[in-house]
């Protein structure tokens, strides 16, 4: 029977192991699950340098590294030609005793680096969304305690990410739900109607899971100009170069176009070289509409990068536009009842 106190590297490693188990049970982001992957796994197996990995619209994300010199935190690179990437599609282990031998290696992304071996496993269920790595500085067969340990952190890591992917919904619900219901309470005052859709696009994006910044045009009766913009984020050089900006997106009250991209259109493309100077692309758009289906207006996304909103981005949208439907509809009622007084 093996005496442990006579191997200290390994209650060390197994302490680490311990640790980071504790510490998973406890997370509640994937941002937490990082840290502690990060934070252990490189004293739970003995390595020289360990990456966190996130799979990222088809591109393998390097978020987190404790190395002994650096690797690639912070970069990105295609799936299918990188080991994690390799790992994530084929939901297997990988063991490489020698990076040179191994057709999955791309060698100029290591060549910089002191890696001669490594161990990389996925983490997540049920296709995996990370995966984790462990480098060594020689070419070596790796035990299989070595091997186990990785594995058993990143099933720990996998329960930990559902758990916090349950708790984010949850919270996110509970966020929704508070913020339709203080929508609707706007929607029902007599609150100025600039003030209302300035509020509106706060709480979109307050609950934007993306970071997008929003913007209501709201067009003239005959929808040919922008009438009004509420956007309390966005330069006010760019509000006022829209004020009167004539539409060219064609819109009408027969149509049935749920998105447009703005940037592609000439007088917006021009517009959209104001919102460039502020690191922001004008990214994606959804007509404004009444109950009877007249053109009210757009509301634009903005981002620092070009990209499509998530379905969580999409969930507030469809639910704000037709709020501001009702309530620019609302308006422009009361307001045609005091011009007939």
């Amino acid at each position: 029977m093996r005496n442990d106190s006579k191997h200290p590297a390994s209650d060390d490693r197994l302490n680490h192991v311990l640790n980071a188990s504790e510490r998973l049970a406890r997370a509640e982001s994937v941002d937490e699950v990082v840290a502690v992957l990060r934070d252990n796994a490189r004293a739970a197996v003995g390595a020289e340098g360990i990456t966190v990995i996130l799979e990222n619209h088809g591109k393998c994300l390097y978020v987190a590294e404790d190395s002994a010199s650096a690797l690639w935190q912070g970069q990105d690179f295609p799936a299918d030609t990188c080991v994690s990437g390799w790992a994530m599609q084929h939901q297997e282990t990988v063991v490489i005793a020698d990076i040179r031998l191994d057709s999955r290696i791309p060698i100029q992304a290591y060549s910089s680096t002191f890696v001669r071996s490594l161990v990389m496993v996925p983490i997540g269920r049920p296709l995996p969304v990370a995966a984790l790595g462990a480098y060594w500085s020689e070419a070596k067969d790796h035990d299989l305690d070595t091997i186990n340990r990785l594995e058993n952190l990143a099933r720990l890591a996998t329960i930990a990410i559902e758990n916090a992917r349950l708790t984010q919904a949850r919270n996110r619900g509970a966020a929704l739900a508070a913020a339709q219901n203080r929508i609707l309470a706007l929607a029902v005052t007599s609150t100025p109607l600039s003030t209302t859709l300035e509020a509106i696009v706060r709480e979109v994006e307050g609950l934007s899971v993306s970071g997008f910044v929003g913007s209501i045009l709201l067009f003239d009766e005959r929808v040919s100009h922008v009438h009004h913009c509420a956007s309390p984020s966005l330069p006010g050089v760019y509000r006022e170069a829209l004020a009167g900006a004539p539409i060219d997106l064609g819109l009408d009250a027969s149509s049935t176009l749920a998105a447009v991209d703005i940037s592609t259109r000439s007088r917006w493309a021009t517009l959209g070289d104001l919102t460039f100077e502020h690191g922001l692309h004008p990214c994606w758009s959804t007509s404004i509409r009444s109950a009877q289906g007249e053109v009210l207006g757009l509301f634009v996304l903005y981002h620092a990068e070009r990209r499509e909103p998530l379905p969580a981005d999409m969930e507030i949208i469809d639910f704000v536009t037709q709020t501001v439907g009702l309530v620019v509809h609302r308006s422009r009622s009361d307001c045609a009842v005091r011009s007939s007084e």
